[in-house]
C-alpha cells in the first residue's frame, strides 16, 4: 500500500542504530513522500540515518489562533507583567522545572511578574508541589485552556524553558496574537524566533540560560508590545492561516488509490 510519512519532532539526544537505523532507512526510501513540520527536524533526521531525503519537504502544523491581526496589547495593572507559560506538564520535554527554580531567587520575588502555567499533564502535581516548597507567590496553575487566544488578551508574553520541541504550537500561536516568546533554542524555535528582534532565545535549558533570558527580557518588558508586533508579522509571513488544507491538497496530488465505495458508506 503506498504511503506517506510525516514527522513531528527528531532529537539529537535519540539517535536510531543497528536494525532500527536500516528499518527507518527502507521506510523512508519507499515512501511517496516525506514531511517534516520544520526543517531542523528533516536535516537532523538526514543525518542521524545517513540518507538524502530527495521526496521530503516541510510542511505546517494547524493551530488555534485564526485571527488576521494582532490582538491588542493587555494593558498592565499595578506595573504587574503577566507571562504565560502554555504547554503540557510535562518536566522531562518542557522544563517546567527549571522556570520554577530561576523564578524563587529573591530578584524574581520581589519584582513585578506573575507566570501562570496554563496545560494540563502527569507533572501537574510535582510542579505544584515544587512550587509550595520553594514559597512562590507568583506563580499559579489554571489548568487547561479550550481557547488558546482568550490567554492571549489577558498576558504579555509567553516563557517557554523547553529542553526538548518539534515546533511548538503555542509559539506560533503567541506570535500570531502579538505576544513575544522567551524560549530555549531546541527543535525549530530558531526557525521562527529572532533572538532580541521577534523575542528572547536561550542557547540551553539550564538553570543560568533561563535566568539570563528571562533577565534580558524583564529589562526590556516595556518594549514587549513592539516585539509582539514584529512577531505576528514574521509569522504570518511564514505559516498560514489553514496549513492543514495545503497537506490535505499535498496528499490529495499523491494519492493513486481508487477508494472502495463499500468502504465509503454514507460518506459517498
Amino acid at each position: 500500500m503506498p504511503y506517506v510519512i510525516i514527522s513531528q519532532k527528531a532529537s539529537d539526544s535519540v539517535c536510531p542504530h543497528g536494525k532500527k537505523r536500516q528499518m527507518m532507512q527502507d521506510m523512508y526510501r519507499q515512501a511517496k513522500a516525506s514531511f517534516f513540520v520544520y526543517q531542523h527536524n528533516l536535516s537532523l533526521t538526514e543525518a542521524q540515518i545517513g540518507y538524502s531525503l530527495a521526496n521530503a519537504e516541510v510542511v505546517r502544523n494547524p493551530h488555534r489562533a485564526i485571527i488576521p491581526e494582532p490582538l491588542p496589547y493587555p494593558k498592565i495593572e499595578d506595573e504587574i507583567f503577566k507571562i504565560a507559560c502554555v504547554a503540557r506538564l510535562w518536566i522531562l520535554d518542557k522544563g517546567q522545572d527549571v522556570l520554577l527554580r530561576v523564578l524563587a531567587q529573591d530578584k524574581w520575588q520581589h519584582r513585578h511578574l506573575h507566570i501562570y502555567f496554563f496545560g494540563t499533564g502527569v507533572d501537574r502535581d510535582t510542579l505544584i508541589d515544587m512550587a509550595n516548597f520553594l514559597g512562590l507567590k507568583n506563580v499559579s496553575f489554571p489548568g487547561f485552556m479550550e481557547n488558546i487566544v482568550d490567554i492571549w488578551h489577558h498576558h504579555h508574553a509567553l516563557i517557554m524553558p523547553s529542553r526538548a520541541e518539534g515546533l511548538p504550537i503555542a509559539l506560533v500561536e503567541a506570535m500570531m496574537c502579538g505576544r513575544p516568546g522567551i524560549v530555549t533554542d531546541v527543535g525549530g524555535v530558531s526557525e521562527v524566533v529572532e533572538d532580541d528582534i521577534t523575542g528572547f532565545m536561550a542557547i540551553g535549558a539550564s538553570f543560568q540560560e533561563i535566568d539570563k533570558v528571562l533577565e534580558r527580557a524583564w529589562q526590556r518588558r516595556y518594549e514587549w508590545e513592539n516585539i509582539g508586533k514584529e512577531a505576528s508579522i514574521f509569522i504570518r509571513q511564514l505559516i498560514p492561516s489553514y496549513p492543514e488544507r495545503i497537506f490535505a491538497d499535498k496528499l490529495v496530488q499523491l494519492s493513486t488509490l481508487e477508494l472502495n465505495p463499500q468502504i465509503l458508506g454514507d460518506r459517498k
